[in-house]
């Protein structure tokens, strides 16, 4: 943070504009002004519905929460200008620059203190794959990704002509969804979890992506021997989860699924969650979990909690000295017996590079032309690249790798040989320890206290 000398507003807006813009928005206006005038970028009307903004910010208009404080506090006012909340929302900088742009794609605000900017570029990354792609299709390099986004993978099979660079090496996420059932029958049958009834309860961030991965779960539990008995919508970010957790004691459903994706926020809601749990439920969180913040935040409160990741370096020997290679390099994230390491992007970033550098190898194609890059493509695409996170094979529909355990909802494979395995973690003495599939688990199902 810094303070902005000699700033005059009416330099760059209108008197009347001000109205509505509380400093911080105005910073981001002229700074996507001056950023967008140096990238020299045209929007036509195709780019222009596709672009979002995501900024972050610590604290949103808090030059205009001060001064209505105060208003009401020190001159007594009954009353605020109905404009406060417009400039206050932390969500203000990103739609006024959307809307000075007429940017239609994904639009929001991120708010994690110092790390608001990290977050907000991270985002923009993820959540932006569709046209990333497009972008990518006018070079046609090898674009090897772990989005694991199905509305990605399904553009690749409406045109496979124009996607045929773009190679997503892990299954997609409606296998969280679908594999769920499948997980909890597994769990009941070690005998270690005894459920107090057969009903599932979800909670779900309303990203499309964590909407994708609720409809997923519905369709397979409404196939399986356990009932859907709660569906509680949260909104990002989420700063109390006390009405969640009391609305998963009033349903009482045996298994919890938290469908979210924030490390944070799920560090947070099983810290709330094991101060006042509901008895003998199994809970599980998203692959959000793998991440490093969630066992530093949380420490031995996320013991006994579950998550998985269709995406993740396996518990093998090669996945196992991979790990030892990666804290030796990076000791900032532990030991290797006792560590916060990730265990999702550690592993993939490590994988790409070694299946590009296996086809640059085989081919010879090291050009940069369409020619090379397309020789490239047809290798990676024909020949499957065993990785510290499985297998990479994605000759199929859907340009994405199979997926393992078979859960009967296609681009499936029957071995964790031929497919990549969906890792199903539960973390015990403060580790994250894979505790299913049985063919490559590093450790049993474990009891919770709450149990």
């Amino acid at each position: 943070a810094a303070q902005v000398k000699g700033y005059n507003p009416l330099d760059f807006f209108l008197k009347n504009e001000l109205n509505f813009l509380d400093p911080f928005s105005q910073f981001a206006l002229i700074s996507a002004k001056e950023a967008l005038s140096e990238s020299e970028l045209t929007f036509t009307d195709e780019l222009t519905e596709n672009t979002g903004v995501i900024i972050g910010t610590a604290g949103g208009g808090l030059n205009t929460q001060e001064d209505n404080y105060r208003l009401v506090f020190q001159e007594n006012k009954n009353k605020v200008h109905p404009f406060i909340v417009p400039k206050m929302m932390h969500n203000a900088a990103a739609s006024n620059v959307a809307k000075a742009y007429g940017f239609k794609g994904v639009t929001y605000s991120l708010s994690s203190a110092c790390a608001s900017s990290n977050h907000a570029i991270s985002n923009a990354f993820t959540f932006a794959p569709i046209p990333g792609m497009d972008m990518s299709a006018k070079y046609k390099a090898p674009y090897l990704q772990g989005n694991t986004q199905r509305l990605a993978t399904e553009e690749f099979r409406r045109d496979p002509k124009k996607y045929s660079h773009v190679l997503q090496t892990d299954p997609s996420e409606v296998n969280y969804g679908w594999t769920y059932p499948m997980w909890l029958d597994a769990m009941k049958a070690t005998g270690t979890w005894k459920p107090v009834n057969n009903k599932v309860h979800i909670i779900s961030e309303q990203t499309g992506y964590n909407q994708t991965i609720l409809k997923a779960a519905k369709e397979s539990l409404a196939k399986s021997g356990w009932e859907l008995a709660g569906d509680t919508q949260i909104q990002y970010p989420v700063n109390d989860w006390g009405p969640v957790i009391r609305e998963l004691k009033k349903v009482g459903a045996g298994a919890i699924m938290c469908n979210h994706w924030m490390a944070a926020e799920e560090a947070a809601f099983c810290k709330q969650f094991r101060a006042d749990p509901v008895p003998g439920a199994l809970v599980y969180v998203q692959y959000g979990a793998s991440q490093p913040e969630f066992l530093e935040l949380g420490g031995r409160a996320m013991e006994g909690f579950c998550w998985s990741t269709v995406l993740g370096v396996y518990g093998d020997k090669m996945g196992q000295d991979f790990r030892k290679a990666y804290l030796k390099r990076f000791p900032e994230f532990g030991t290797y017996k006792k560590n916060t390491m990730g265990l999702v992007y550690t592993g993939n970033g490590y994988d790409i590079v070694n299946y590009l550098a296996a086809s640059w190898n085989a081919t010879g194609a090291l050009g940069l032309n369409d020619a090379d890059f397309k020789k490239n493509c047809d290798w990676i695409r024909t020949n499957p690249f065993r990785g510290v996170c499985g297998m990479m094979d994605m000759n199929n529909e859907y340009q994405e790798a199979l997926h393992f355990p078979d859960n009967g909802f296609g681009n499936q494979s029957n071995s964790h040989e031929t497919g990549m395995g969906q890792l199903f973690v539960q973390v015990q003495n403060v580790q994250h320890k894979i505790i299913w599939p049985n063919d490559y688990s590093e450790s049993k199902l474990q009891g919770c206290d709450w149990w």
